[in-house]
């Protein structure tokens, strides 16, 4: 009923889910801590474990159809061309086995890339048969990232970090942000408008690409963290954060 009431369908106390994505009304995946994959045909109201090839956290998901699909987490990226059935070490690089690769997204089967709490940006041209490190204009860890096209991209991360690709995600520059605090998640529902979600539960707009951000409030000021931002259409959003937290717009 558009996020007016949410209702448990999985409950594991000890389990902690960082990534979500669904492919189709009825299909979706999360992951998380302890390497699990879990995998819903019924619009989650029933979720079943895959086969996963680490015992590591993981965070975050990414289909780019039904059958192939990327999941980041700690120093690992994992790829499936089978629905899910089956997920395959991507040989990503890493710093130390402590780097945790924030979030990953694809544009194809074959280029995509990843940011990681080191605050690199690793993208690949041949589906992780090689990577390459990019500039990422900043040396704070990075949690979210998005395109809003082949070309123009968007990166936040710690100390008010935001930083912006207009070249696929070869080089990335600085952008001012007006808070200095850990930046979880960025959307963009076109060219112009954007959100970003933060540490302390404020809110971030920029209307000019980026130019300019600043800080929106809750109607109900919050001081948990805001995990995770997507927007439907250029009117409703939802954000999920530490606690429970649900919000939307």
């Amino acid at each position: 009923n558009g996020g007016n009431n949410w209702v448990t369908v999985n409950s594991e106390p000890t389990l902690q889910l960082w990534g979500l994505c669904f492919v189709n009304s009825l299909t979706g995946f999360t992951s998380g801590s302890t390497g699990r994959i879990m995998k819903t045909t019924n619009a989650g109201v029933n979720w079943v474990n895959v086969t996963s090839p680490t015992q590591t956290s993981l965070n975050s998901i990414y289909f780019i159809n039904e059958n192939t699909g990327f999941i980041s987490g700690y120093a690992i990226a994992l790829k499936t061309t089978d629905q899910g059935a089956s997920w395959a070490n991507m040989n990503a690089p890493f710093i130390s086995g402590f780097e945790n690769f924030r979030e990953i997204y694809f544009f194809n089967e074959n280029l995509g890339l990843y940011v990681s709490d080191a605050g690199r940006i690793v993208k690949t041209t041949n589906s992780g048969a090689t990577w390459n490190v990019m500039n990422s204009g900043t040396t704070q860890s990075l949690f979210g990232v998005k395109f809003i096209d082949a070309q123009t991209g968007y990166a936040c991360g710690n100390a008010g970090a935001i930083v912006r690709t207009t070249d696929g995600g070869e080089n990335w520059f600085g952008q001012t942000s007006p808070l200095n605090e850990i930046l979880t998640d960025v959307w963009f529902t076109n060219a112009n408008t954007g959100f970003i979600s933060s540490w302390s539960g404020k809110i971030l707009k920029t209307t000019n690409g980026g130019v300019n951000w600043f800080t929106q409030i809750p109607l109900i000021p919050l001081t948990r963290e805001l995990n995770d931002i997507q927007m439907i259409d250029a009117n409703t959003g939802y954000i999920a954060g530490w606690t429970n937290t649900f919000l939307k717009t």
